[in-house]
């Protein structure tokens, strides 16, 4: 029998986001509020060249949209789900960094 799928709340999605952000952009996010994970996402956009990081760019933007929608709402079930598989497909771009940064 499997087990009930549980998605992850809005908190532990902004705490496995940061950990990502933090590697991307080489800094210590200090708090996780929304206007701080919404502003490093924002400032992904500056960079914008290669088709790695714009790739990245994409999965960021379509996070951004589900995460912090115009409602503010409750995260619904779907958008959870949504979020933590590409956060996970985020973090395989720098699998190797969080990996050391997490063991430290």
């Amino acid at each position: 029998m499997e087990e009930p799928l549980i998605p992850k709340t809005r908190l532990e999605l902004y705490k496995d986001l940061s950990v990502f952000l933090e590697v991307y952009h080489k800094t210590k996010i200090l708090e996780l509020r929304e206007d701080t994970i919404r502003m490093y996402i924002l400032f992904s956009k500056s960079k914008n060249k290669t088709p790695k990081e714009k790739l990245i760019n994409y999965k960021l933007l379509r996070i951004d949209e589900r995460l912090f929608p115009e409602s503010k709402g409750e995260l619904t079930v779907r958008d959870a789900i949504v979020c933590e598989f590409l956060i996970d497909e985020l973090k395989k771009y720098f699998a190797k960094s969080i990996s050391e940064k997490s063991s430290e």
